[in-house]
């Protein structure tokens, strides 16, 4: 995994680091809501259901969606709560639920063929491909953004703070899949109700999030709250409201000589 000091991005310049936030901040598209139905099937049904998805390849958000909680337990991955969808299947310990959302490590959007944001995506494409992650575009191109590798599944409060960059998963040394959970400024990890450290699992032989695109989200994160880069972040990305986190994650990585 490419690395190397957060100092090195810092001084390539303000512009230049705002560019590469831009791909990762908040180019996040509106999920649809999942279906309902006027009479839950049981917890073995939801099960089979979401089994029978698991051997085709990640086509699009509703499939990844429903794989993805299959490998989480129908649970938020940090903080294990349990989906408010699934509160009449599964006893939760203290009956707490809350809506769980689908999220994308790096934005959804770095795989379509989106013609209004086709020079942002290229740029962030170009941009990673200069920090030595050439091989995501083969990884991620298409469909294959969906793949659970690129997905977390989280409660929607976190899935909003993820995307804005206030939350971040820093991998720890050789410990698989444990990472050290970062918290923007001035926010604290009580303030948000979360733990220093945690650690994915699953009970099913499904891929977790990739810890090489959590670290580029984490480092993107980090530079995005260095001392007056948030400031100039989110005013410079303001203009673009429809494409933010595409080009604010552009922003950082054009202004960055590594990612940290």
């Amino acid at each position: 995994m490419p690395s190397d000091t957060p100092s090195q991005w810092y001084h390539l310049g303000t512009h230049e680091r705002a560019t590469v936030v831009a791909a990762v901040r908040s180019h996040r598209t509106p999920y649809p809501p999942p279906s309902d139905h006027p009479s839950r099937p049981s917890s073995d049904v939801v099960r089979a259901r979401h089994r029978e998805l698991l051997e085709k390849g990640p086509t699009d958000y509703s499939t990844s969606r429903k794989q993805a909680l299959v490998r989480d337990g129908y649970r938020c991955m940090v903080t294990r709560t349990l989906g408010d969808d699934f509160s009449e299947l599964w006893s939760t310990s203290d009956g707490s639920t809350q809506p769980l959302k689908c999220c994308h490590i790096l934005p959804e959007v770095l795989g379509s063929h989106n013609a209004k944001d086709e020079h942002t995506i290229a740029s962030a494409w170009t941009m990673l491909h200069r920090f030595g992650y050439g091989a995501l575009l083969d990884k991620l191109s298409g469909a294959n953004i969906h793949r659970l590798e690129n997905i977390m599944t989280l409660t929607m409060v976190l899935k909003k703070r993820f995307d804005t960059m206030l939350i971040w998963f820093e991998p720890i040394g050789n410990e698989v899949n444990c990472y050290r959970v970062g918290v923007g400024p001035p926010h604290t990890h009580q303030s948000f109700g979360l733990p220093h450290t945690v650690q994915f699992t699953t009970e099913e032989n499904l891929s977790l999030p990739d810890p090489e695109l959590l670290h580029i989200h984490a480092a993107c994160s980090r530079i995005a709250h260095m001392s007056g880069a948030a400031e100039y972040t989110t005013r410079y990305c303001v203009i673009w409201t429809t494409s933010e986190c595409l080009r604010k994650m552009v922003l950082v990585l054009q202004n960055s000589s590594c990612i940290p």
